[in-house]
């Protein structure tokens, strides 16, 4: 490919390359914005550092309680406590009982972008989390960045689950599912990554269309089989070897008494044969990088779905013509952005749904030629929350672009300081882990607020509870259990109770949190 300029990027000083495709990519979404034309230039930071600078914008498993600012009743919130924002409940949020506009600021040219933007977001309130519960989805208000469900329990990224507990990163269509990442169309799976059609399955991995089995990796259409990999239409195996049914029932009886040591020589095994470090790829054509799914010329991409002409992706669907993206739903033609859903054209923003050919805007819906704007909903020449007519907005709008070139903002997303939250809350921290000094050092930010453990009098050892699922109380779900590796207190509920004894799984030792960490440092 043609490489057009070679560059070092100006935070971690990296060498990488702007090729000819990407000039075009530039040129095409570029916007118009009456007869002037505000050109894309190449980006200053390299595709990691861009990406660790979206990250940084989307918490996703830290949630807190906190006070609606509006109704004063407690809610739950992916906000702490001590973050100087307004936070409404999403029922008042999303409701007529305010306008965002009423918070619009006129644009001063003295001041910098970042600093009148970020006077904006102290001012208009912004959403305790993202989910649909009490609108389409039922019993599921601890689930962020979530549709479409019932009965779901810290699930996030996720849509159309039922019955899911601690599933995380595009688990779609499924039921009875708990600690999955990224699984779709499944049903009674526990402790399955980046797979679909799934039924009855444990501790598996890239596979598809398979049923009844545990400790996989990359199988499919196989069934009744424990600890294999990379086979197609098989039964009955373990280990990769045949074995006649009553011979492998004998077996899957004696593996299940000894599941930790099974898994653990499993998991070596994948180590040893560095299987995690090839590339996985279902169904792509002309496209590069690591889980990735029915995609087509893509590149530079990472647990992506049915994507197409796209570049420098993180997750999620569907994503057409656009480069930048991090967890996204159906976006067209869009650059630098955390988690469009459904735009077209709309560059260097955050959380908004809908909307066309809008910049720097965040948490709005229904949008249409908005510029640097918080919270509006079907709204149009919109410029801080400030309503202006078709011909103010093409006037003003040109002379903020070349403000912000003087200050060398312009198409560059946010400076990571604008985060509302600190690094060590956000998905950033799992995928590029900083120090606490380091983060310090560094451009982000850090939390340091530490949420009350919680205290109880009544607590479980496990070492004193029976193996037999049958025989465990029905009253552990009313008693805390300390994770064996953290410390950390946390509690089986009863429809999770019920999943262990269905389908004969030990009581889990490790706090969800240390679960879910474990897994993506396995990964990594």
């Amino acid at each position: 490919m043609s490489v057009v300029e070679k560059k070092k990027c100006r935070k971690c000083q990296k060498d990488f390359d702007i090729l000819q495709a990407d000039r075009d990519f530039y040129g095409k979404i570029s916007p118009t914005i009456g007869g002037y034309v505000g050109d894309i230039p190449n980006p200053t930071l390299c595709p990691d550092c861009r990406q660790c600078q979206k990250l940084a914008f989307r918490n996703e498993r830290k949630l807190y309680r906190r006070q609606c600012d509006a109704s004063k009743k407690n809610i739950i919130s992916i906000y702490s406590p001590d973050k100087p924002f307004k936070v409404y409940d999403q029922k008042i949020r999303w409701s007529d009982a305010w306008d965002a506009r009423d918070y619009g600021q006129v644009y001063d040219c003295n001041q910098s972008f970042s600093e009148q933007f970020g006077n904006l977001m102290m001012e208009v309130p912004r959403l305790n989390i993202m989910n649909d519960n009490g609108v389409w989805s039922e019993n599921c208000e601890y689930c962020q960045d979530f549709a479409y469900g019932k009965n779901c329990y810290m699930c996030t990224g996720s849509r159309h689950l039922e019955d899911c507990f601690y599933c995380h990163f595009e688990v779609i269509e499924s039921k009875d599912l708990i600690d999955c990442i990224s699984v779709d169309k499944s049903q009674h799976c526990y402790q399955c990554y980046f797979s679909s059609n799934l039924f009855a399955c444990q501790y598996m991995e890239r596979s598809q269309w398979c049923r009844d089995s545990l400790l996989w990796f990359n199988l499919t259409w196989c069934s009744d089989c424990i600890a294999c990999y990379n086979l197609t239409n098989q039964q009955f195996c373990y280990q990769n070897k045949q074995y006649t049914k009553a011979e492998y029932e004998a077996i899957k009886i004696r593996v299940m008494k000894e599941i930790s040591d099974e898994k653990r020589r499993f998991e070596a095994l994948l180590l040893d044969q560095k299987m995690r470090d090839e590339s996985y790829q279902l169904q792509c054509h002309n496209s590069m990088w690591n889980y990735l799914f029915h995609c087509r010329n893509i590149s530079h991409a990472y647990g992506s779905h049915r994507c197409e002409d796209s570049k420098f992706l993180f997750g999620w669907d569907a994503v057409k013509n656009s480069y930048d993206i991090v967890i996204s739903w159906s976006p067209d033609r869009c650059y630098e952005w955390v988690t469009p859903d459904d735009w077209y054209r709309v560059l260097f923003s955050t959380f908004t749904r809908k909307s066309t050919n809008c910049y720097y805007v965040d948490l709005c819906q229904s949008c249409e030629d908005c510029f640097a704007c918080i919270g509006l909903r079907n709204r149009r020449y919109c410029i801080l929350n400030k309503q202006y007519t078709k011909e103010e907005y093409e006037k003003l709008v040109p002379q903020i672009i070349e403000s912000m070139k003087k200050t060398g903002e312009w198409w560059e997303f946010f400076d990571p300081r604008l985060s509302p939250f600190g690094y060590n809350e956000t998905i950033a921290q799992e995928h590029s882990p900083l120090t606490k000094e380091s983060a310090t050092e560094s451009w982000f930010k850090r939390s340091e607020y530490e949420k009350p453990t919680p205290t109880t009098s009544k607590v479980v050892d496990l070492n004193n509870i029976s193996t037999q699922l049958s025989e465990v109380p029905e009253d552990i779900v009313h008693h805390a259990i300390y994770c064996d590796e953290t410390g950390e207190p946390f509690r089986i509920m009863k429809n999770e109770l019920d999943f262990y004894r269905k389908h004969n799984i030990p009581l889990p030792r490790l706090h969800p949190d240390r679960r879910y960490t474990k897994k993506m440092e396995s990964m990594r």
